[in-house]
């Protein structure tokens, strides 16, 4: 875990490496929790309107809130902290996935999945599930 700035923002960021070679499969940055709904959703939006600009539309994007919560029904605070939402967007890149959602800490996370760093992990995955047997 390491902390740092980001576009110009406080982040914390982890890395998750593969369990036998250590090669990187996953970055994350997890920028700093906001104190209100619409902070987290400018913060959120800025962060899309970002990887827009550099990856082109999103493969997939959604706001969506959970019973009895609702989009525009004044408790969109209360949603995020309780988990009653899913908020994301993501993009495919030739080298992996980039993806944006926010967090239950109604802080934004940016998320880099590794193609290859996925492919590593999951033969070693299967390598360590072998050995076991």
């Amino acid at each position: 875990e390491f902390t740092g700035i980001f576009l110009k923002k406080s982040i914390k960021m982890i890395v998750t490496v593969t369990p036998t070679s250590k090669q990187v499969n996953c970055v994350q940055c997890i920028f700093d929790s906001q104190t209100t709904f619409a902070g987290i959703m400018t913060e959120y939006s800025d962060l899309v309107a970002s990887l827009t600009i550099k990856y082109g539309e999103p493969k997939e994007s959604e706001e969506i809130y959970i019973y009895p919560y609702e989009k525009g029904d004044k408790f969109g605070l209360t949603a995020i902290k309780t988990e009653n939402t899913n908020i994301r967007a993501y993009w495919v890149t030739p080298t992996g996935i980039v993806g944006i959602s926010i967090g239950s800490n109604v802080d934004c996370v940016l998320s880099y999945l590794d193609r290859a760093g996925s492919t590593i992990q999951t033969a070693e995955n299967e390598a360590i599930n072998q050995s076991q047997l």
